[in-house]
């Protein structure tokens, strides 16, 4: 039962996240020192006390990594801005992320964008890519009109379960999901 708990204690030391190997050595050694107690009540609250002490030692130690910002953080926050900015440009029904809100019910049902790029994978599901980065994926593989000239403008109108259909000049339409690369 103690090597049990004493692993048990280890790993939670190790996982920890402490800012040194020495303070994790010194915790742990704490906590063996417990074991030489002979008094089992008495034994118990020295492994808790020494629990909590290398519990909060670890809460400390996680927080000042947070406080610790990466290098790319400016490079990934204008990245965020980027998409969001992309993603406010569509109608909220074909947004990836549509969510509910009274802006839904004024949105055009359909809109007009520029394809740039249309990929056929083995399976013979297309995926369009437009202009500016957003893309569709088919949800049924069907044959569908694609203009050999790219790029061309193509019409997305509003369909059910969060799709679009996705059509060029005015032909047969294909049902699409927005996705991210």
């Amino acid at each position: 039962m103690r090597g049990i708990c004493l692993t048990i204690i280890s790993f939670f030391l190790l996982s920890a996240g402490l800012a040194s190997a020495q303070t994790v050595e010194e915790r742990l050694e704490a906590v063996l020192a417990c074991q030489a107690i002979e008094d089992e009540s008495e034994r118990l609250s020295c492994f808790d006390n020494r629990a909590q002490a290398a519990s909060e030692g670890a809460i400390t130690s996680a927080k000042a990594a947070e406080n610790v910002a990466p290098s790319s953080k400016p490079e990934a926050t204008a990245e965020i801005a980027e998409a969001e900015e992309k993603e406010a440009r569509l109608p909220i029904w074909a947004r990836i992320v549509p969510g509910r809100s009274e802006e839904a019910a004024t949105a055009p049902n359909e809109f007009t964008v520029t394809i740039a790029r249309v990929i056929e994978n083995k399976a013979g599901r297309l995926f369009f890519e437009s202009d500016d980065g957003l893309a569709w994926r088919q949800i049924e593989v069907e044959r569908v009109f694609v203009p050999k000239e790219l790029p061309a403008t193509a019409t997305l109108r509003k369909a059910s379960f969060g799709t679009q259909f996705l059509s060029f000049n005015g032909r047969r339409a294909t049902r699409v999901k927005r996705f991210e690369y």
